[in-house]
């Protein structure tokens, strides 16, 4: 696998982020995608977000993940209010997705995180009504051929 590419959607109209991501997700790849969406100008921190993890392996360490943990005990105060969907398929990406949530619940309990398998559950979760099922699976299949090109 190759290291960490990502792509994303936002919908300030449905206060939503899609989001898909591939390859080596590690601390310094986390980082930058956080700073690189954080530094987007129709970002806002009370987005929900719908985050397809399917094509990303995980390496992080016990250290990176307190590092992680830092960071969002320092941030805290900027996250807002939101739902946050993270779709896996593999047991790597399900226990790191495990610590996330754990992580984020701890330090900023206005979230909630949940962890799917489908694509359809994430959306369903996210409880969108101006926005169609239809609509968010062609945003995520646009933003994998993007990834791809």
């Amino acid at each position: 696998m190759s290291k960490l590419k990502f792509t994303y959607k936002i919908s300030k109209e449905n206060n939503l982020i899609t989001i898909v991501q591939e390859g080596i997700l590690n601390l310094d790849s986390m980082m930058n995608f956080i700073n690189t969406l954080n530094s987007d100008p129709l970002f806002s921190p009370k987005f929900d977000h719908i985050v397809d993890l399917n094509n990303v392996q995980f390496e992080l360490s016990l250290e990176d993940i307190n590092k992680y943990v830092q960071h969002l005990e320092s941030n805290s105060k900027i996250y807002g209010v939101k739902k946050i969907a993270l779709i896996t398929n593999t047991p790597n990406q399900v226990v790191y997705s495990t610590l996330f949530k754990e992580a984020q619940e701890q330090l900023q309990p206005l979230q909630s995180v949940q962890i799917f398998s489908t694509l359809e559950s994430a959306y369903n979760f996210v409880e969108k009504e101006n926005i169609s099922f239809a609509q968010i699976l062609q945003t995520v299949n646009i933003s994998k051929k993007e990834l791809i090109a």
